[in-house]
């Protein structure tokens, strides 16, 4: 028997009339094992005459399976489906087999094609396919597979049209292995295979090993979930270092032969050095490549079921680590070859990041958001591989997007952790002794933050939040409770979330908060002082190098009052935001010695149900006094009335 095996495969793989069993995702074959259900499911459309109908029993890997693709693309393209109907055999339909496998009961009429057909997912009673498809179908296009699947065409599980509105909603986003021009994009790889390259892995630390991350030793914004295994030494580093000089090598040769170094002339080798070396540059060495291992990178687990408590779980890993299988990761670096041709110094100087720094934190953010995890349990069983994660939609926002700001710093304050990551923190929060988080109360509160965050950017309501966090079933009511909360929280515009960005920071060299600019609550009355202190607060950005942003209504400890008692203080013909901004802008122009009207920007926002004035000002190419002759700069957090040698000194030093 296990002699013919061989024979009935070749035979299988070249019969003409299983032309469907292998299929082509993103230019890899799939599914090349024989499977006798995709056999039976082809045998059967051949059999039948146009307009002849199948039933047909079969595991459900017919409407998932990346193998079964081409078996998808005959039924849609070919058939009429009338039916999808998944038992999962938890009641044990069939003796003898597992619990947790799924069946799948598909009817079809061969001829046309197919623009919707009626599923049911997970069912447990045989008998409800007696009443399937009038009672409890939910109906699926082929236009929403496709969008969902381009590559795969695999159906996921929904379970009502609320799921498919959400899923709609989702896809008005690019998916993340869509190529977009004039926006960053990703591609996703993996290092070291923990079966293949075992021999290069060593059981206990010494110098010059660094340690190999494995999935589990990850969660969600924190690489420190459990300690390493194995320690890999420069023998591995050097593998892949010739791995990198191997693909850099032959984008140089593309190069090369772009710039007239015919293909016939010499090897690649020898054509890639002669070019290099016509630009200025040594031949091709290690000494001119970045590995993965040299910049820190995202990463995320492929081990991970639909039923978990979380299946999308990802962090960014710090440099000088390494990865196995079971940890995918974004390639972190890009070699620009337009920069080889202007020659700079060195080769290494080509390199650059891949993407911003600030959207390795933002994709870190969503990511781990049951928002986009909801979406991706539809979609697997047992493994998140790469292909899952290129079809998920994600908004490509620019690091300026007030969103991605507001996602970037909470994600930043979670991964951030610890002196391995001192100049991430440095990039992404402006200090390297920046607040981080550590405290288990406030991680947890950063990430509903950023839940409630993802749940708008991907424009939810509330009952479609609910709905998500609901299919999550090991999620205690108390945390769906204060996830729902912190989801209203960012019931704001845009710019209002800007606001919230600039108050949750506090006070800082760019930021200055202000309870008012007319009215002295404490006193209850009207009070020039405060205004005054609004006018020197402009003139101090004015004069730094690099400008900042005076909010008005706002107390130094971030709470917000509110402009209510200033409006009518400020101005009494007109109590709101136009006789507010006439009241600072004449006071502006009346108090600060220069022409400067240009470089301040007079906005409002409304938080809690309360009026926050902000006034963004640029710094100024030449020396603004107030009219009382008096120099403000701005010093660290506050503002500071420089002496005349020091007005002096600073003019000569900022302005000359």
């Amino acid at each position: 028997y296990q002699s013919d095996i061989p024979f009935q495969s070749a035979y299988f793989r070249t019969a003409q009339q299983y032309e469907n069993q292998i299929s082509t995702v993103n230019g890899k074959k799939q599914g090349t094992d024989i499977n006798l259900y995709k056999l039976f499911t082809e045998q059967c459309f051949n059999l039948l005459r146009k307009g002849g109908e199948c039933g047909i029993v079969i595991p459900s890997g017919i409407y998932t399976d990346l193998g079964a693709k081409q078996l998808r693309e005959m039924l849609f393209d070919q058939t009429q489906v009338t039916g999808l109907f998944c038992l999962e055999n938890r009641k044990l339909i069939f003796e003898n087999v597992d619990s947790r496998f799924k069946f799948v009961v598909l009817t079809y009429e061969k001829g046309g094609q197919t623009q919707t057909f009626p599923t049911a997912f997970m069912r447990h009673e045989a008998r409800e396919l007696e009443r399937f498809p009038r009672v409890g179908a939910l109906d699926m296009s082929v236009e929403l597979v496709r969008r969902l699947s381009p590559d795969s065409l695999s159906v996921m599980e929904f379970k009502s049209e609320l799921d498919i509105g959400i899923a709609r909603k989702m896809l008005k986003f690019p998916l993340l292995g869509e190529k977009l021009a004039d926006t960053w994009n990703v591609a996703l790889t993996r290092e070291f295979d923990m079966t293949n390259d075992s021999k290069l892995f060593r059981t206990e630390p010494g110098p010059g090993r660094l340690p190999l991350y494995e999935g589990k030793m990850i969660h969600q914004f924190t690489h420190v979930f459990s300690k390493p295994r194995y320690w890999i030494d420069s023998t591995g580093r050097d593998e892949l270092i010739r791995q990198e000089m191997r693909r850099l090598e032959m984008a140089l040769d593309a190069l090369a032969i772009s710039q007239g170094y015919a293909s016939t002339v010499s090897s690649r080798q020898e054509r890639v050095t002669a070019f290099l070396e016509n630009l200025g540059y040594s031949a091709l060495s290690g000494d001119d490549v970045c590995i993965a291992a040299d910049a820190p990178r995202l990463a995320f687990r492929d081990i991970a079921r639909n039923t978990d408590d979380r299946t999308l779980i990802a962090s960014v890993l710090p440099a000088s680590v390494f990865t196995g299988n079971t940890l995918n990761y974004f390639v972190p670096w890009r070699f620009n070859l337009e920069e080889v041709l202007a020659q700079l110094p060195a080769l290494k100087d080509c390199y650059e990041y891949a993407q911003p720094l600030e959207v390795v934190a933002y994709l870190c953010g969503v990511l781990n958001s049951f928002t986009l995890d909801y979406i991706v349990r539809f979609k697997v069983t047992a493994h998140v591989n790469m292909f899952y994660f290129y079809q998920l939609p994600v908004p490509r926002l620019s690091v300026d997007d007030a969103y991605c700001k507001a996602i970037v710093t909470r994600a930043a304050r979670l991964i951030c952790v610890g002196p391995e990551f001192d100049k991430l923190r440095a990039e992404l929060l402006g200090d390297v002794n920046a607040h981080v988080a550590t405290d288990a109360a406030e991680r947890k509160q950063l990430q509903c933050e950023i839940d409630g965050l993802v749940a708008h950017l991907y424009n939810l309501t509330e009952k479609e939040f609910h709905h998500v966090l609901n299919s999550f079933p090991r999620l205690n009511q108390s945390d769906k409770d204060l996830l729902l909360d912190t989801y209203h929280t960012f019931d704001l515009e845009p710019d209002d979330l800007i606001l919230v960005e600039l108050i949750s920071k506090g006070e800082n060299a760019r930021v200055e908060f202000k309870v008012a600019a007319c009215w002295n609550a404490k006193q209850s009355r009207k009070d020039d002082t405060m205004k005054d202190n609004v006018i020197q607060e402009v003139a101090a950005f004015l004069n730094s190098r690099v400008g900042g942003i005076v909010l008005i209504g706002v107390e130094d400890d971030k709470t917000v009052v509110g402009l209510k008692d200033d409006f009518k203080a400020a101005n009494q013909q007109k109590q709101n935001r136009d006789g507010y901004q006439l009241f600072l802008l004449d006071n502006l122009k009346n108090n600060l010695v220069s022409n400067c009207s240009l470089l301040y920007k007079i906005s409002f926002g409304t938080l809690q149900g309360k009026d926050v004035c902000k006034i963004d000002i640029a710094p100024s190419i030449q020396p603004v006094y107030t009219k009382g002759g008096d120099f403000y700069i701005r010093e660290g957090n506050r503002k500071r009335n420089l002496k005349a040698q020091e007005t002096v000194e600073y003019i000569r030093q900022r302005f000359a």
